[in-house]
This record gives C-alpha cells, structure tokens and sequence, in this order.
C-alpha cells in the first residue's frame, strides 16, 4: 500500500472486511455507501478525494482506494454496481441496534438500505440485521418502505390540497423532477405546506410500518413497536439538528462531523436554506406566529433521496 492512501489504511481495512463477508458477489452504489456509512461512521469520502460537491466522489473513493476489492460491473437504474473479490459465503451480521436508534427509521424509509428492520414479536422490541443474515422466531424482518410508496405520500399529501392548490402545483412540477423540485414547488403555493407534508408523511411511514406488522405480533404489543418507530423517529431529527452548519470562504458549506450524526452534502444544505428562505418570505405575520418548521427533518430526507 502505498503512502498516498495511508491515511485511510485503518478505514479501507474496516470497508474490506466488512465487503468480504457481504455475501452477494455484487453491491449496488446505493448499499455500498450505506456500507461504508456503517463500517466507518467518521470517514468523509468527499474529503478523502477532495470532490465536495456534486456526483463522483463514491466511484472515485472506490477507484483510489477499493480497487483491489471492488470492481465496476455495469449500473442498474442509474446506480453503479461492483463486483467484491474474494467474498465469503455468510453475509455480514451486524450486532442489533439500540431499539430507538436512528438507524432503524432510517433503515424502513430507505429503499437501497443494506439494513432491514427487525421485529421481535415478543417484546415488541425493534434492531437491524443486514440483507441475507437468517432471523430466527419470535423476531422476523419487515421489508423497507419501497420507492413507489414513497412516491405515493408524495401525490397523496397534494391531494388534500384545494383544487386551485393543486393545479398551482401541477403546473410549476417539471416534467422529470427531483425531491428537491418538488419542495421548491410545493413550497410556491405555500410556506405552510413544509411542516404539513413533514407531519403528513412521517404517519403515512407510520401506517405502512403498522400494516407490516399487523397480524405478526399480539395486538396489544402493535402500539408498542410503533412508539419505539416514533423515538427512532424524533432520535433522527435530533441527530441532523445537532450537527452544526457553517459557512466557508466560497460560499462552500460544513456540516460538523459528529459520530452517528449525518453528514449532509453542501449543496443539500444550501438547497435547503433557499428552500427556508422562499417558505417564509411568502408567510403572513399570522403564520409567523404559529409555524414552526422542522428543518432537521427535511434535511434528513433531502439527504435519503436517491
């Protein structure tokens, strides 16, 4: 190994354990970068090849310092996917979570998490297990929350608009749109609309999780597991809240890194100010009273946006 990648000796060691027990010979973009995020929660790929802003900066990371593991094998979606050298047959088992960590509703809301959520039916208890690992009874997995679903909050939240509402909206969405667009155009018929979509897709998550669980664990023990969804829920907000912005020479933007706290890319935390900005420049004084947006979650979900 050369000197130029010694620095990251210790983190690329930690990634290439975890890959050569991963168990399916290829990986997806998507899982790989949840894959890192987990083996290595303090590496900051984007600093480690100096791209800080746009696409590029995971092929790059794997290029410069994955290479002797992990090859390009074609793209699926638009996601990049590798091949592992030298896997083993047994995924890797990570040691269950804290039930309230954050992980857990990170895990259900994202469609490319390497992670599932794990259920025990016995004591309502919730943890993580990777793709692939073997759950034994009382406790079994529940699949994520799929893309199409999350879409579908998405054009349920704008049907209960009003009709004027609607077709404000529907006009300015472009035709190809990314979550951000359409923030930017739900945020254009109203500042109020931030804080109602949030509330409203956080229990439209919620029902999805009790309809995965209904009928798998006792009744009296449904409400149980959604209340430890919830605290994951508020642990989450809290941790994006609590990582610290500042503004660099060049307009660039940091987001303090703090271990287990996500790191947002800047051009999602400048995406976001504007978005803030543009919600309360169209409040009336009366809706500056009472409104109170919850910035930490929607960074969050800017950021689990594929």
């Amino acid at each position: 190994m050369s000197d130029s990648i010694a620095p990251y000796s210790h983190e690329t060691g930690q990634i290439r354990a975890m890959l050569q027990t991963y168990g399916p010979s290829e990986i997806s973009g998507a899982k790989l970068h949840d894959l890192i995020r987990r083996a290595t929660p303090n590496l900051n790929i984007r600093e480690a090849v100096g791209i800080l802003v746009g696409p590029g900066a995971l092929s790059t990371f794997v290029s410069k310092y994955l290479s002797d593991i992990l090859a390009v094998a074609g793209s699926a979606g638009g996601d990049v996917k590798y091949t592992i050298a030298g896997v083993s047959a047994t995924p890797y088992a990570p040691s269950p979570q804290s039930a309230t960590s954050s992980q857990v509703w990170r895990a259900f809301v994202s469609p490319g998490s390497s992670d599932l959520v794990v259920v025990n039916a016995e004591s309502g208890a919730l943890s993580l297990a990777a793709h692939g690992v073997s759950v034994s009874a009382p406790k079994f997995v529940i699949e994520p929350c799929s893309a199409a679903e999350l879409q579908g909050f998405m054009a349920a939240y704008i049907e209960t608009l009003d009709q004027e509402s609607q077709n404000n909206f529907r006009t300015s969405l472009p035709p190809a749109y990314s979550y951000a667009s359409w923030l930017k155009c739900l945020s254009s018929i109203g500042g109020e609309h931030f804080s109602k979509w949030l509330q409203f897709r956080k229990e439209e998550v919620l029902r999805v999780f009790v309809e995965r669980v209904e009928g798998r664990v006792p009744a009296e023990l449904v409400n149980t597991c959604v209340a430890v969804m919830r605290r994951s829920y508020q642990e989450k907000n809290a941790a994006v809240t609590s990582s610290a912005v500042t503004t660099k020479s060049g307009g660039m933007v940091n987001v303090g890194p703090k271990p287990g706290v996500l790191q947002v890319p800047a051009a999602k935390v400048t995406m976001t100010r504007d978005l803030a900005q543009k919600a309360i420049a169209s409040m009336s004084i009366e809706q500056l009273r009472e409104l109170r947006i919850p910035l930490g979650v929607m960074v969050d979900m800017m950021a689990d946006w594929r």
